[in-house]
Parts: structure tokens; C-alpha cells; sequence
């Protein structure tokens, strides 16, 4: 949490320094406030350079990651990476609304409506869950379980995908839920969660998230030896725990994409107006 409020705090503080800078006038340490436009150059030019630096930061602990996977020696309490294959140690669950057979699903029922209090529109959460049964990633450095604590963070990475014809189905698993959290322990566990009823089910969005049995996959954490597995590490703000499909793919690609929002954020900052 501590990280995550540091990474926030950076921006103002990187801003509050470049209106410093933009106030300075030869001979030197002359100061001319207010100066006319500064207050706006130093948000523009604060937010691009805090940008720059979060993006060369993850790039950075991206590429270590890279070259850490599935490499080392198993010490308890210490940081692994581990990417294999995920194979389920229990029978395979139901996914609630597509009722494909998986290792772990992530379900919502939303709607998008006008907000009383302004012009705007705010999506409303009327039910969510998620699950995980007991599974195990196979990697080069053996048979990693995943002792994940019941947390929807766990499937932030999985790719959602929309439902459009299911809504027969989302009524019966709805109407025969009873909404409270089933945990037998880490890694296994069902969480079904009712904010209120919608007036109408039929025109609200239905999103779910599955993690299929024999997919690739990446996870990083701390080993413990007493379960032979991987748990979240204590920093789970700035480093949650996830379970990543397409395996190493996936870290390329946001090292990619992060040079790529490197590049175009330095080509912006050209442009900022200087007094």
C-alpha cells in the first residue's frame, strides 16, 4: 500500500518542482510569480515525465522477471517465477453463466445508467463472484500449487469476455445462488457477492473471465516450502498476485507496449509550451 501511495504521491511532487523551474528568471536565482502559464506547462510536463519514469521502472522489473522465470533455486519465503502448464487437482468447476468446464472463473452482472447527482453515467455491480478450485502449475521447476487467498485480483489479467445470449442461464445460476463466501482454504475457494436485485436482468451486461485446464500460464510470489506452492507476496498492493495466461507472452508484450507509450509521451513532451 505504502509503494502504491509513493507511485501517486511522485506526480505533485514532480509537478511542484517544474512550476519551481518555469519561475526562474536569468540572473539567476531571480523568481517572477505568478508566471503566466506555468501552473498548466507543469501538469503537462509533470505528468509526462512521472510517466516516463513508472514506464522505465516496469520495464525494468518486467525484463527481471523475464529473466528470472523458472530459473533459481526453491528457498522458502523467497520470490519465484514460475510459467507451465495449470492443471486442476480437483474435479473441474462450472462457469456460471458460458457453463464451460474450468480451473477458476470471475463473473459480473452490470449496467450502465445516468447518474442522479451529475450529466455523466455510472456502471452499477448488481452481482460478482469468483472461484478457484485446487490446481497446480507444471513448470521446469516442478509442480507449483497455487495458494492464492480468495481475492478477484487473482484474475485481473484473465480476458473477460461478453455475454449476449446467456441470459437464461445467468437466471438460473442467480436465482439458485445463495450469495456467501465458501473458502476450504489458499487456492480454494467460491465467493458469490449481491450488491441488490436489478429491476431488469435482461438489460444489464453480463461479463465472466474463465481459466481453462492445460492453459499456459505465469505466476510469481513467494514459495513456500510446507505446501509446495506459491503465495501472494506481502507487497500485494504494488505486486498482486495473478494468475497470467499465454504464459511469457504476456510479459513481452507490456514490455512492448510500454516502450511504445515511452515514445509517444516523449514525442508529446516536445510539444509542451515553454515560457
Amino acid at each position: 500500500m505504502k509503494g502504491c501511495l509513493l507511485r501517486i504521491a511522485l506526480l505533485p511532487f514532480i509537478a511542484g518542482i517544474i512550476y519551481l523551474l518555469l519561475l526562474l528568471r536569468h540572473p539567476f536565482p531571480s523568481i517572477v510569480f505568478p508566471a503566466e502559464g506555468a501552473e498548466v506547462t507543469a501538469v503537462i510536463a509533470g505528468f509526462c515525465v512521472w510517466f516516463g519514469m513508472l514506464s522505465f521502472l516496469d520495464i525494468k522489473r518486467y525484463k527481471f522477471d523475464l529473466s528470472m522465470m523458472n530459473q533459481g533455486f526453491l528457498r522458502n519465503g523467497e520470490r519465484i517465477i514460475v510459467s507451465g502448464i495449470l492443471n486442476p487437482e480437483a474435479p473441474l468447476l462450472k462457469a456460471p453463466f458460458s457453463e464451460q468446464e474450468c480451473v477458476g472463473y470471475y463473473y459480473k452482472v452490470s449496467r450502465l445508467a445516468k447518474s442522479a447527482s451529475s450529466s455523466g453515467s455510472t456502471r452499477w455491480t448488481y452481482y460478482e463472484g469468483f472461484a478457484l478450485l485446487p490446481a497446480a502449475v507444471k513448470s521446469p521447476l516442478g509442480n507449483m500449487k497455487i495458494l492464492a487467498e480468495p481475492d478477484k485480483e487473482l484474475f485481473y489479467e484473465v480476458p473477460a469476455v461478453k455475454l449476449i445470449d446467456k441470459i437464461g442461464q445467468a437466471k438460473n445460476y442467480l436465482q439458485s445462488c445463495s450469495f456467501k463466501k465458501d473458502v476450504n482454504g489458499p487456492g480454494d475457494f467460491r465467493i458469490d457477492i449481491k450488491t441488490k436485485d436489478p429491476k431488469e436482468l435482461e438489460k444489464c451486461d453480463l461479463e465472466e473471465k474463465t481459466i481453462q485446464q492445460g492453459e499456459s500460464v505465469v505466476v510469481s510470489g513467494i514459495y513456500s516450502s510446507e505446501q509446495v506452492g506459491i503465495r501472494a507476496e506481502p507487497d500485494s498492493i504494488m505486486n498482486p498476485f495473478h494468475i497470467v495466461p499465454e504464459g511469457e507472452e504476456v510479459l513481452k508484450r507490456k514490455i512492448q507496449n510500454r516502450l511504445i507509450l515511452q515514445r509517444h509521451f516523449r514525442y508529446k513532451i516536445n510539444f509542451v509550451p515553454i515560457l
